[in-house]
C-alpha cells in the first residue's frame, strides 16, 4: 500500500528519546523516485516532577537542642534530575515540650516545588 511505501522510506535525523531537558530539533525526511520532502519537528523536553523530601519517622529533642539542632541532619532530598535540588527547613520551634513541627521545603532547578511537614516532639 502507498502508506507503508512511504513509512518505508522515511529517515530521521535526531531522536525523539532525549531524556535531557532542553529543545531538540528532528527531522524526517522522505524520498521516492527522485522527490524528497522534508519536515522539522521541536521536541522540548520538560521537567515537571517535583523533588522528593523523605525522613525516617518525627523527631523527639530536647528543648535545649531547639537551637542547634540540624534538621537536615536525617532529611534525604532527591530529584530526577540529578541536581542536587535546595533545601530550606522552616519552623517556629519553642523551648516548651509538646508536638510541634517543622515544614521542609525543596526547589528542583527547573522550579518545581515539595513541602513536607514534620512532627517534632519536644521534650
Amino acid at each position: 500500500d502507498k502508506l507503508g511505501n512511504v513509512l518505508n522510506n522515511t529517515k530521521s535525523e535526531g531522536t525523539e528519546k532525549k531524556k535531557k531537558i532542553g529543545s531538540y530539533y528532528i527531522t524526517y525526511s522522505v524520498s521516492k523516485d527522485g522527490d524528497c520532502n522534508a519536515v522539522i519537528k521541536n521536541v522540548i523536553v520538560r521537567d515537571t516532577q517535583a523533588p522528593v523530601i523523605r525522613y525516617s519517622s518525627d523527631l523527639v529533642i530536647n528543648k535545649s537542642e531547639i537551637n542547634s539542632y540540624n534538621f537536615l541532619s536525617d532529611v534525604t532530598v532527591t530529584d530526577n534530575s540529578n541536581i542536587a535540588p535546595t533545601t530550606t527547613v522552616e519552623h517556629n520551634l519553642i523551648a516548651v515540650p509538646g508536638l510541634q513541627s517543622v515544614t521542609y521545603k525543596a526547589v528542583d532547578s527547573s522550579g518545581n516545588v515539595t513541602t513536607k511537614t514534620r512532627s517534632v516532639i519536644v521534650k
